[in-house]
């Protein structure tokens, strides 16, 4: 009897995969998009809804172009919607999974990632600083529930890490690693070597509310110009140790239109 439960469950499962290949993408979206499932927007599709292309995904004040998505079939069999994200960047192509579970609440995560500082920073930044060197992201999860950062896992390296024009400095290797506790996601920032000492620890609480507390200190007494770039963070102690205290509130919601 067993055999034939597994059986039909098995037909239905196919059924429902051969449906998903064959739904054009734009019909599912259309759908997804007036339930509101996920935090984002796309444009110009193209494929079918299990695997396809947009010309334009827009999140937040943010977009991104040539974005293409294979739907993980495993995931919506539990309610939940899962998407494979991906784009040609920088000569890599860049991915990560985007969820949405049953109770409404989003996750990202993605294996390691290595691209261009100057890159990453236009995804996240619309104003971008300059930033140079490249950057090495590995994300376990990042976890958001009605708004709120909820749990963050993951690891993120700067190296040959430095500031464009006017500036045009290098200043070393960082690495940044993230843990969920009970009060919040805790950051431990620090450097792995170079011309710039750093030991920071930053605080994001599940109301969007942060605290970011840190040291910067030149290794190199010869490095004008990294004593003058520091001086943009404040006055140096006698010994050159600068002292960074910043606090503030992340909006999820309206950074993500959530």
């Amino acid at each position: 009897m067993k055999k034939y439960v597994y059986l039909g469950l098995l037909a239905v499962f196919s059924y429902v995969g051969f449906v998903l290949a064959q739904l054009p993408a734009d019909r599912a979206y259309t759908y997804i998009h007036e339930k509101k499932l996920l935090p984002f927007e796309l444009y110009q599709l193209d494929g079918s809804a299990w695997s396809g292309k947009a010309g334009v995904l827009k999140i937040g004040k943010q977009r991104i172009e040539n974005v293409d998505w294979q739907l993980d079939f495993s995931a919506l069999l539990m309610g939940e919607i899962k998407l494979a994200l991906g784009r040609e960047l920088a000569g890599h192509h860049v991915s990560l999974v985007a969820g949405r579970s049953a109770g409404g609440s989003y996750s990202l995560s993605s294996g390691e990632q290595a691209l261009p500082m100057a890159e990453l920073e236009s995804l996240i930044n619309p104003q971008p600083f300059g930033l140079k060197g490249n950057a090495v992201v590995e994300l376990e999860q990042i976890n958001i529930d009605g708004g709120q950062l909820v749990g963050l896992e993951g690891n993120l390296e700067w190296r040959d890490a430095g500031l464009g024009a006017p500036l045009n400095i290098t200043v070393g290797n960082f690495a940044a690693e993230f843990t969920t506790q009970d009060d919040g996601v805790h950051g431990i920032l620090k450097d792995t070597s170079g011309a710039l000492k750093l030991n920071g620890d930053l605080m994001l609480k599940p109301d969007g509310s942060y605290k970011l507390t840190a040291t910067l200190k030149s290794r190199d007494p010869k490095r004008k110009d990294l004593k003058q770039a520091l001086r943009m963070f404040g006055t140096p102690s006698p010994d050159g140790q600068i002292t960074v205290s910043r606090v503030g509130t992340l909006n999820l919601q309206q950074l993500l239109s959530l």
